[in-house]
């Protein structure tokens, strides 16, 4: 009898739990159909649509969407969101950067740090006191239970590396917009566009900024020139920073040279240090610099004329031809000019000699087979009224091809740009003058 009692006593309690227990209802929801009704995801559910994707959330599996609100994608630049909706596979893999697999409540993300997407790549975690942000947005709503998985809102559009083009990850990084001006102005923004690979070091607003005034102005009013020094920033190919640091010199599109340095640390280009490196973009690579490059404005050239060269107590004089050129393109009896894997430019003078005189009487004797050739590297450009003028080291030069123990005088090349393009070089016991070829 009491066995009876114990039994019904337990069958009681047990029926009484289950009538107080509340039961949690499946919700009937799936993901899209809750963003739909929510109101707040209007361009979310647009995007997902242009790409074919809500079917993918409507499906049975489980999914975690950190879902942008309609603000979100609105705080995009206008660039930037255009050229997404008119890219669907771009859209497509930003969309599923915003997608996990499973069903990952609040509880579990917070534990986390970090968590692979659909898109491949991962979204990083951090917690700092009452806000979880995710890749730089915050989550602002958790756990919004759907039939096949879960919502948590955000508050900004996560952009994965290498979706964006060049020109649109300067947009959206925001701290480009002078180059992007610049880039527009000098109808620089389509060659931009195209398939590359392309590697920029592009300057900051800051970088820019720090150009006096009427220098900035007068690129922005001379588009042709301003293109020049925007190519002189863009090389061809997709570099990362180990590339760069290996090649140690790099031709650019305009046609000059970079040379990299080391120094203190620091990756220094053209004397511009390199403060970020290898933003990854659908055509290419960016690296950031704190200073605008400058281009030397060098061309290759030629001229024959006659030269006077003196050479310790000697007076030589002789037909002649000068030469300009870029190191990397001719080999250089004067060996490496920096010693290290480098591009510069070289000027070059070679002189026939067919006469010689002492410095101390005024009788000439005549030569054979007697050439000198002298190298100077050129370290400034500019430009005088109609001249060109060129100003260069002097680095080696030889008699009959054996190199001589000091380098020549630095000497000053100036080019007439008004035919028939006249040249003058002319330096401390060195003179040239002759024609373009």
């Amino acid at each position: 009898m009491k066995k009876n009692i114990l039994v019904a006593s337990f069958l009681l309690a047990l029926i009484v739990s289950m009538l107080t227990t509340p039961i949690r209802a499946q919700p009937a929801l799936d993901i899209v159909e809750t963003a739909e009704s929510d109101g707040r995801f209007t361009t979310l559910i647009f995007a997902l649509e242009a790409t074919g994707l809500n079917e993918t959330l409507k499906s049975p599996g489980n999914f975690t969407v950190f879902a942008p609100t309609d603000d979100a994608f609105a705080a995009l630049p206008p660039e930037v969101l255009n050229w997404l909706v008119s890219n669907p596979t771009a859209l497509t893999e930003v969309l599923l950067y915003h997608v996990v697999s499973g069903k990952q409540m609040a509880a579990d993300v917070v534990a986390m740090s970090s968590i692979e997407t659909l898109q491949g790549g991962n979204l990083t975690i951090t917690v700092s006191d009452t806000v979880v942000m995710i890749d730089g947005a915050t989550i602002i709503l958790t756990d919004i239970e759907c039939s096949n998985g879960v919502i948590h809102v955000i508050d900004a559009v996560l952009m994965p590396e290498g979706v964006l083009d060049i020109v649109r990850t300067a947009i959206y990084a925001g701290s480009f917009t002078t180059l992007v001006t610049a880039l527009q102005v000098a109808d620089l923004v389509g060659a931009l566009e195209g398939s590359g690979p392309f590697t920029v070091f592009a300057p900051t607003d800051d970088a820019f900024a720090a150009l006096p005034p009427d220098k900035l102005a007068y690129l922005l009013d001379n588009p042709t020139k301003l293109a020049d020094v925007l190519l002189y920033h863009v090389v061809s190919g997709s570099l990362k920073a180990e590339d760069v640091l290996e090649q140690g010199c790099l031709t650019t599109l305009q046609g000059g040279f970079l040379n990299i340095d080391v120094v203190d640390d620091a990756v220094m280009i053209d004397g511009a240090t390199i403060i970020l490196t290898d933003i990854e973009c659908s055509n290419g690579v960016i690296h950031v610099i704190d200073a605008v490059l400058k281009p030397l404005r060098v061309h290759p050239a030629k001229a024959v004329g006659y030269a006077f060269v003196r050479f310790w107590w000697w007076r030589l004089f002789g037909l002649a031809k000068l030469e300009i050129y870029p190191f990397n393109t001719v080999d250089h009896p004067g060996g490496n000019p920096a010693d290290r894997p480098a591009c510069v430019w070289v000027v070059k003078l070679t002189v026939w000699v067919r006469s010689i005189r002492c410095c101390w009487h005024s009788h000439s004797h005549r030569v054979r087979q007697v050439k000198i050739e002298a190298y100077w590297i050129i370290t400034r450009t500019w430009k005088y009224c109609s001249k060109r003028i060129v100003k260069a080291e002097g680095h080696a030069w030889t008699w009959n091809g054996y190199k001589l123990s000091r380098p020549p005088p630095d000497i000053v090349v100036a080019t007439y740009h008004k035919e028939p393009y006249w040249t003058k070089a002319y330096g401390t016991s060195i003179f040239f003058c002759g024609i373009g070829i």
